[in-house]
């Protein structure tokens, strides 16, 4: 009998225009994008005619202020649509050589601006304020002046300063070792389904297969990208250490004691939310080990092994999902938010933001780009499952965020911060979850609804708080001048899930404590807490939104609208949600523990 024929994942030039992203509306030929980073390299010419002068008067600093805001939206469209067109496949040298021109171009306005803060910060006490206070144009700069000025003691002399800048590329090299490792590199053998079909393994596809009822093509799946990510650990390993050191060395570049606390101050957090946040979630495990029991025994498995984690409790659940089902689910799961938030849902799908295709060399995984200037764009690798349907609502999250801070606020404050950016996000997960559990009563989608939910719960408070506990560790253990090797980040990975998971879940150095490899964003200055912070916030919107209707929903379209045009923790707290205390995140616990007690009771 002849194996079953394996399916091959397309060529980015076979996928039908259809199911890819518009963004020739931005540049219609590479020709523009020639010309458009050539008048970015004109600008920041006319940039130096300012070095020396910001004190000259309000005038002088107004005009570069606005200047460094032309650089700053050209610069970013050119970035942007080579990073997007390099996301579409990675394995192509064309677009590998856009996003590498495009990151050196990054490095030379940053170069080139390098003067500005150095220069504002050694002017005379109170020249900046008394400017602020003498020219109305120039107020509208008021925040973002005042939190350079409150940097003064972070911040280094010019010469230094455009040093730094200089270096953009080598920074982002650790990050650009594991991107191209992890998705253009890295071989994964492929998997045989539950249909006896044999199917080509990616990233994208793990998440798929993983979902599987068959217990067999799940362990498969698992170990196939086990082995995949086993054969480049070494390369992986060294770059996830070098962005840990990188993250140390310019914390004490610019005297702060860690690089937890630059990471921190960069966003105006006390440090207390992060250590919070990792005690709180730790002290919460209960629920969240509860689940992990209840799921043990409803797969009737005598150990509950990670690649059972996402499994079906239910196999005879209609997990298909075509995209038009998808959009339209959507749409309707969001319609509470007002015609506001409706109308940007239907302009996405009509001007084609989102890019559907599961192509080969294509970035794995799913988001969203903002573009001032243009509309954001959303990268999935569809495979036609039900929990794509969250993903896409996930993504809109964000594009919607994006959209509505651009439309509101001027370019300088009009990108939110990532401590805002996962909350959007979430919180369209939260109320996708409530409006299936409304609008039916098949106990089968019911819990696949709640296991769902369940399982965005785990994957981004309790997974995002673990993976912030790695970074932590991470990063202590380069400031104390300990070895960080493949052997001893695992080791640290394992006892951090060990803590998290107890006994529920079988975890070893060569399973779940190896998958930190996987984890792109170990790559970015802590990053990873926010996934926890955010969907706690999510929790306390969804919560409101519900409960309370149009008072709540007013209050979320201006936390949606408000960019950055006041430091992240001050914005929550006029949309209702105090993140300068714990409990929104104890809320959150509470939140997971309901969730897993309505499917019990199911």
């Amino acid at each position: 009998m002849a194996a079953p024929q394996a399916t091959a994942r397309p060529s980015r030039a076979s996928v039908l225009p259809a199911l890819t992203w518009d963004l020739d509306g931005l540049f219609p030929s590479i020709e523009r994008w020639e010309a458009a980073l050539e008048q970015v390299d004109s600008l920041i010419a006319e940039l130096a005619r300012y070095r020396g002068r910001l004190g000259e008067s309000a005038e002088a600093l107004l005009a570069c202020m606005q200047l460094s805001d032309r650089i700053g939206q050209a610069a970013h469209q050119v970035y942007w649509f080579a990073s997007n067109r390099s996301s579409e496949d990675q394995a192509d040298p064309g677009r590998q050589a856009l996003i590498d021109r495009a990151t050196a171009m990054v490095a030379r306005v940053n170069a080139a601006s390098a003067f500005v803060e150095p220069e504002l910060l050694a002017l005379p006490d109170g020249t900046v304020e008394s400017f602020l206070d003498s020219n109305q144009d120039l107020a509208l700069y008021r925040l973002h002046l005042t939190d350079i000025l409150a940097q003064k003691e972070h911040m280094l002399g010019s010469e230094a300063e455009e040093v730094l800048a200089g270096l953009t590329e080598i920074f982002g090299a650790p990050y650009d070792i594991y991107r191209n490792t992890a998705n253009a590199d890295i071989a994964f053998d492929p998997v045989t389904d539950e249909h006896g079909r044999e199917v080509p393994m990616s990233l994208a596809a793990l998440g798929n297969l993983l979902q599987s009822p068959n217990r067999d093509v799940r362990k498969a799946a698992y170990e196939s990208a086990a082995r995949a990510f086993s054969a480049h650990k070494r390369t992986i390993a060294a770059s996830f250490a070098a962005a840990q050191k990188r993250d140390v060395v310019l914390a004490r570049t610019r005297r702060y004691p860690s690089a937890l606390a630059a990471a921190l101050d960069s966003v105006h957090l006390p440090e207390e939310l992060f250590h919070y946040l990792i005690r709180v979630v730790e002290e919460g495990t209960d629920p969240f080990r509860r689940y992990l029991e209840f799921r043990r025994r409803e797969l009737g498995v005598e150990r509950l092994m990670p690649y059972d984690l996402q499994a079906p409790l239910d196999a005879e659940v209609q997990q298909e999902s075509t995209i038009e089902e998808a959009s339209e689910l959507v749409k309707r799961a969001l319609a509470p938010l007002g015609a506001e938030y409706g109308a940007v849902l239907d302009q996405a799908f009509r001007e084609r933001w989102v890019d559907w295709a599961d192509n080969s060399g294509k970035r794995n995984g799913a988001y969203s780009s903002a573009c001032y200037g243009y509309h954001p764009v959303i990268l999935l690798n569809w495979q036609g499952k039900v929990s794509d349907t969250f993903t896409l609502a996930h993504e809109l999250g964000h594009a919607v965020h994006s959209t509505l801070s651009t439309r509101t606020q001027p370019f300088v404050y009009s990108h939110y911060t990532l401590f805002l950016a996962e909350m959007a996000s979430t919180t369209n997960e939260l109320l996708l979850s409530r409006y299936l559990l409304n609008t039916t009563q098949d106990r089968a989608l019911r819990r696949y609804v709640l296991t769902r939910a369940l399982g965005s719960f785990n994957a981004n408070f309790y997974g995002g708080a673990s993976m912030a506990a790695l970074q932590l560790a991470a990063h202590q253990m380069v400031e104390n001048r300990q070895t960080l090797s493949y052997e001893s980040i695992t080791e640290t990975s394992t006892a951090i899930l060990k803590r998290w998971y107890g006994d529920a879940v079988e975890v070893t150095p060569e399973g779940m404590g190896s998958t930190w490899a996987r984890a792109q964003h170990h790559f970015f200055n802590f990053y990873s807490y926010q996934y926890a912070t955010g969907i706690a916030a999510g929790a306390a919107f969804a919560d409101a939104i519900q409960r309370e209707g149009a008072p709540a929903i007013e209050r979320y379209l201006g936390f949606l609208s408000a960019g950055s045009s006041a430091h992240s923790i001050d914005i929550l707290k006029a949309a209702g949600v105090d993140m300068s205390t714990p409990e929104p995140i104890e809320r959150a616990v509470a939140v997971y523990d309901a969730l897993e007690r309505e499917l019990e009771a199911l």
